[in-house]
């Protein structure tokens, strides 16, 4: 599944990865300015996923996982292709 470009996606309470929410998969407490963030608050335009902020938050198998995604550049909207 892609994505598009993640700004419509909510990064944990969407089922994007696998129909996994990723709120009940984190390590520690996610907190509240992160809850309603979408895909797109944790890219990097040009480099990609943010590690920084995503590694505090979920296993490294999930991580894993994350990094076979990517966003588009372009502003294409969030739906499956």
């Amino acid at each position: 599944m892609d994505i598009g470009d993640g700004h419509h996606t909510e990064f944990w309470n969407h089922k994007w990865l696998d129909g996994t929410v990723l709120a009940q998969q984190v390590i520690r407490p996610l907190p509240e300015e992160h809850r309603l963030r979408r895909m797109r608050d944790y890219w990097q335009q040009g480099l990609g996923w943010d590690w920084t902020q995503l590694a505090q938050f979920l296993p490294t198998d999930l991580l894993k996982q994350v990094a076979s995604f990517e966003l588009m550049e372009d502003e294409v909207g969030d739906k499956p292709i």
